[in-house]
């Protein structure tokens, strides 16, 4: 059985709120960051947004940031590429992809987190196809673990911890 280790780490994730107008309400309401991101282009620019939903689900776009369009792939800021390809990697991680690849069990060792993290929230952030439910179904199992111990799934995240799950 192959296994695939990760290291990840975590600068600042906590759940970001902002209290505005949401004109669907009629009232101000808190906004709650839901960790999605939108890109438009619009003629030379480039315009990277967060969706921010309120409790009854009306969103709302934050403009995180404006970068200019190149012709020259070239000439496209290599900081800006890494980001990117970064942020979009950990978000796009497969459950399914990689037990096609004949992995039997991941190793994710978790080198710095800021806050407090539950399991169950923030591997439903970061792996893609597994609901939040599947998640908790999977540590109750004992498929999920952490530091090769069952756990709960409000169990937080700390330093130097690795989880371990089995597929």
């Amino acid at each position: 059985m192959n296994k695939l280790t990760l290291k990840w780490e975590f600068n600042d994730i906590t759940e970001d709120q902002v209290e505005r107008y949401c004109h669907n309400c009629s009232k101000k309401v808190l906004f709650t960051d839901s960790m999605k991101r939108r890109k438009n282009a619009n003629g030379k620019s480039l315009y990277e947004f967060a969706i921010y939903k309120c409790e009854r689900d009306h969103t709302w776009n934050k403009l995180l940031k404006i970068c200019s369009a190149h012709t020259d792939n070239n000439a496209f800021p290599e900081e800006e590429i890494l980001e990117i390809s970064q942020f979009e990697a950990a978000k796009e991680f497969l459950i399914s992809e990689t037990k096609a690849t004949g992995i039997g069990e991941i190793e994710i060792y978790v080198k710095n987190i800021e806050g407090r993290q539950r399991i169950d929230k923030l591997l439903a952030l970061y792996i893609s196809d597994l609901s939040r439910t599947q998640i908790k179904v999977w540590i109750d199992s004992g498929k999920i673990q952490i530091d090769n111990c069952d756990v709960k799934p409000d169990t937080p995240i700390r330093n130097h911890q690795t989880i371990q799950i089995k597929l």
